[in-house]
C-alpha cells in the first residue's frame, strides 16, 4: 500500500483546481448560470467515479484528497460561483464505474465528471458524450479526448510520455534499456514504438 505524501496530494490538487477554474469559466462563458450570479452563487456539481477500494484505491484515495483540496480553496475564494463534490467509489470495478456515472447524471444532475483510468474513461465517454456532461479523464490514453466533444484529458498522454523517454535516451547516449510496464495496451504500445525507434 503507498502512502500518500503531502507533495502529492497538492500536485494532484494543484491541476484539478486548474480543471475547476476551466469549468467555471466554460460554465459562465456560455450563460449556464448567468441569470443566478447576482442574486445567490451558482453551484456546479461536479462527480467523481474514483477507485476509494479495490486494487486501485491507494491512487483514488489520493485523488480525491486533491480533489477536496481544491473545491476547497476555490470555494473559498469566490462568492459568485460554489462547487459540490459528489463522489462515487467504483471499487476499482468497471461496471462499477459505469454504474456510478449514470446514477451521477440521472440522479444527482451533474454538471462534469472526472474520472481516473484508461479503461474507465472509455468506458463512460459514450455514456457523458450521449448525456452531453462534461468528461474530466485523468488518464494517459489520448483516444479518449478524440471521441467526444465533452471528453478531455488532464493528464500527460503516452505519446508525451514516450517523446520525452526518447529525447532522454538521445541526449544520454545510452547503450542498454530495460523496460518494467504493466500488460496494459497503451503501456505495451509506448515500450513497442520506443524498440522500434531504437
Amino acid at each position: 500500500m503507498k502512502i500518500l505524501t503531502k507533495k502529492t496530494i497538492l500536485v494532484g490538487g494543484a491541476i484539478i483546481l486548474a480543471v475547476v477554474v476551466l469549468l467555471a469559466i466554460i460554465n459562465l462563458k456560455c450563460g449556464r448560470h448567468a441569470t443566478h450570479i447576482e442574486e445567490t452563487p451558482a453551484t456546479i456539481k461536479i462527480g467523481a467515479v474514483l477507485p476509494l477500494t479495490g486494487r486501485l484505491s491507494y491512487i483514488g484515495q489520493g485523488l480525491l484528497a486533491g480533489l477536496q483540496a481544491a473545491m476547497e480553496e476555490i470555494n473559498s475564494k469566490t462568492t459568485y460561483i460554489k462547487f459540490e463534490l459528489i463522489v462515487e467509489d467504483t471499487k476499482s470495478d468497471l461496471t462499477e464505474t459505469i454504474t456510478a456515472t449514470n446514477k451521477l447524471i440521472d440522479v444527482d444532475k451533474v454538471d462534469a465528471i472526472f474520472v481516473f483510468g484508461n479503461q474507465y474513461s472509455n468506458a463512460i465517454a459514450p455514456i457523458t458524450s450521449e448525456r452531453e456532461v462534461l468528461q474530466i479523464s485523468y488518464t494517459i490514453d489520448p483516444k479518449v479526448a478524440e471521441t467526444s466533444p465533452y471528453t478531455f484529458v488532464i493528464f500527460p498522454t503516452y505519446p508525451q510520455e514516450e517523446d520525452l523517454m526518447k529525447r532522454y535516451l538521445n541526449k544520454s547516449r545510452v547503450s542498454r534499456v530495460a523496460f518494467l510496464y504493466s500488460e496494459l495496451p497503451s503501456h505495451q504500445k509506448v515500450v513497442d514504438d520506443i524498440v522500434l525507434w531504437l
